[in-house]
């Protein structure tokens, strides 16, 4: 056959010249594309068992502190913590709305984990350790974990922490966890324990912030236009006008005339004298977003003094403000210190039945103290013994006017009140036994100590900040565990966690 002949068969037959074939080579081809199908298998098999696994969590970056790398499972822990804050300030709403948060609670994470480990590498740095008695509580909550988790239902540690803390927590990384935050507490309790501001510096700085230190008092009632119900804007205005004048002669005016004038739906606000005081409120805190700029204006100005009245249309004119000045706290009193045990009542589910039985309960720690010595240190000891909040003694020192629950804070407050009193006192959030033990030093002090030191802390954590700056990586924090098993508002599970 000619070579023309033959180009054209190969051309006729609707192949390339190049597809003539090996003896041999279809068989190859076989066996390799089946060895692919196989890798290919295996491979999707070793992925699906990683992402299983608690693999992923505790070898992939999730962001890094300056050099130090830290996994998803790191993660777990400081997301729990940004996601019970979260979950606290959303209140009622948390568990339709948090899921929303999702990216920043993420953000707030990573700050709480730089918090944490620039404190801890400062602490390294001047050769902090933990103490011997450090050492022994954490070793003997891990030595412990295996059992207490049992009785609670638990396998093991393991599955107690991932049920606590996300995917990948186990007792190693939860004793790293808590090693970093034992010494970044303590170097940064030290730093601030030396730091003693003088006089003349928390003159100065209240001067140029005073709107951040001192707090306003006053009373305050918003007429809303309704064209359906008549309340036009300048039937308002002469309502709130009305308003003001009464109030300007008689202060007890203001309630009965808010309830009046209040909505239907709104009127048991206005039942009582609470309705429309507003208390503790920081100046620096009313922004256009908050407050309307007029009455925040009239509010802040210095010449602002108690029994000054005014009325506001609002912005858009929807309505009218009326304003009664009570007072600017400049904290230039003396505090108190009282030693309290709380019997709490769940503001939300607590039935008569259960204040009955928190009320029994407080007169029973009420009348051990009269029966016994009836000293600061008595109470101390029966607070330690049936309390575990945190405070030594139920001890409370250089309380201000606004700092605890209102009706404790009221019955502290009262100027009856004499050294050594000892009663029951009834709050929104239970049963109280209080006991007054005296006066403590001037609030303006106390205040001005605390806002110098958090001015201090916050200069102390940027520049280690700037040290070791954070960056969080997608690829790692996917694998961070963003639900939570805990009721983090009421912690109603029974489960503890740090």
């Amino acid at each position: 056959m000619s070579a023309s002949r033959e180009k054209k068969q190969r051309v006729s037959s609707g192949k390339p010249a190049s597809a003539a074939q090996p003896a041999g080579k279809s068989n190859v081809m076989k066996w390799v594309i089946g060895a692919v199908c196989i890798v290919l298998c295996l491979v999707f098999a070793t992925a699906s068992l990683l992402l299983s696994s608690s693999w992923p969590h505790n070898h992939i970056t999730a962001a890094t502190i300056g050099d130090y790398k830290l996994t998803a499972s790191d993660l777990n822990y400081y997301y729990k913590r940004a996601y019970a804050s979260m979950a606290e300030s959303l209140g009622e709403y948390s568990n339709t709305m948090i899921n929303f948060f999702t990216e920043s609670i993420m953000d707030q994470t990573v700050a709480y984990a730089q918090e944490s480990y620039v404190g801890y590498f400062a602490a390294l740095e001047e050769g902090y350790t933990l103490t011997e008695e450090e050492k022994a509580d954490l070793d003997e909550t891990l030595e412990a974990f295996d059992s207490t988790s049992q009785i609670m239902g638990f396998k093991n540690a393991v599955e107690y922490l991932e049920y606590v803390y996300g995917k990948g927590c186990n007792p190693e990384n939860y004793r790293e966890y808590n090693e970093v935050g034992m010494l970044a507490q303590r170097y940064f309790d030290d730093k601030l324990n030396a730091y003693v501001p003088d006089q003349a510096a928390k003159d100065a700085y209240y001067a140029e912030h005073i709107d951040e230190v001192d707090l306003l008092n006053y009373r305050q009632f918003f007429i809303s236009v309704d064209e359906e119900s008549g309340m036009t804007l300048e039937k308002a205005k002469a309502e709130g006008e009305r308003m003001r004048a009464e109030a300007e002669k008689d202060l007890s005016t203001f309630t009965k005339n808010a309830y009046e004038l209040a909505p239907e739906d709104r009127k048991t606000a206005y039942e009582k004298d609470s309705g429309s005081p507003l208390s503790g409120v920081k100046p620096s805190l009313m922004t256009e977003e908050y407050v309307d700029p007029a009455v925040a204006a009239w509010l802040k100005d210095s010449a602002r003094k108690e029994g000054d009245t005014a009325t506001f249309v609002k912005t858009g004119d929807t309505g009218v403000y009326v304003l009664y000045f009570l007072s600017r706290d400049k904290h230039d009193y003396t505090s108190r210190n009282i030693r309290m045990i709380q019997i709490a009542v769940n503001t939300e589910t607590g039935t008569e039945e259960d204040w009955t039985s928190a009320q029994e309960e407080a007169q029973s720690y009420l009348d051990e103290y009269l029966a016994g010595e009836k000293t600061p240190e008595a109470f101390g000891a029966i607070a330690s013994k049936h309390t575990d909040d945190g405070v030594e003694g139920g001890l409370h020192e250089n309380v201000g006017n606004a700092d605890i629950v209102y009706a404790v804070n009221q019955w502290l407050y009262d100027d009856a009140r004499k050294v050594g009193d000892a009663e029951l006192v009834k709050a929104s959030d239970g049963w109280y036994v209080a006991l007054y033990c005296g006066e403590g030093e001037r609030y303006w002090d106390v205040k001005m100590d605390a806002v110098m030191d958090e001015k201090y802390y916050n200069q102390l954590l940027e520049e280690l900040k700037e040290k070791y700056p954070a960056e969080g990586f997608s690829r790692g924090q996917k694998y961070v565990t963003t639900t939570s098993n805990i009721d983090y508002s009421g912690n109603s599970s029974g489960i503890s966690y740090m």
